[in-house]
């Protein structure tokens, strides 16, 4: 993203040994990519925290902003079924910015429940209302509900479940009842 290709070269040399690897620089590059549900825009996250949504027709970038002071670990896109166009960004700083994609990628909350990185998040919908779902570092699983309102939408904590070990992932089943 920054015009360096250096980290795209082979970095072995004649007979097997490999290149001093500082001449790369481990902050640069991609680190999570999201395609809108609509096939429209594909929202990347990077390294040095820039959140940047490309419009997939023309290539061209329609936001770039410092949106994480560390890496962008994961990003996603609210289903059409839960009835928004959401964008959650998820980063090493511990927190999960969500943005309106209806609205120009408008900023509508930040989250800072997670004591440490957050590796995942997800959206589902049941019974009539949208939740968020986050995982971590931190070995907790956040669920939050949406509250909707004239100028976006809220999510607020219901319930915390503490694991044993680290979360790097996580899913929601096709039913949106399990996690």
């Amino acid at each position: 993203m920054d015009g360096n290709t250096q980290a795209l070269l082979d970095t072995e040399l004649p007979g097997g040994d490999k290149a001093d690897g500082s001449l790369m620089d481990p902050r640069v590059g991609i680190r999570s990519v999201c395609i809108s549900p609509n096939g429209q825009h594909l929202a990347s996250g990077d390294r040095m925290g820039t959140l940047r949504i490309h419009e997939l027709q023309s290539l061209s970038e329609m936001l770039k902003v410092e949106a994480h002071d560390s890496e962008i670990l994961c990003l996603e896109y609210s289903k059409p079924d839960t009835g928004l166009k959401l964008l959650a960004s998820a980063s090493r700083d511990r927190l999960i910015h969500v943005l309106d994609a209806g609205r120009e990628y408008s900023l509508q909350q930040t989250l800072d429940e997670h004591s440490s990185s957050i590796t995942a998040v997800k959206f589902a919908a049941s019974d009539g209302q949208v939740r968020m779902i986050s995982c971590g570092a931190d070995k907790s699983i956040y669920f939050r509900t949406a509250q909707k309102s004239g100028e976006g939408v809220q999510f607020t904590r219901t319930h915390h479940v503490v694991r044993k070990t680290t979360l790097y992932d996580m899913d929601v089943e096709p039913s949106w009842k399990y996690t």
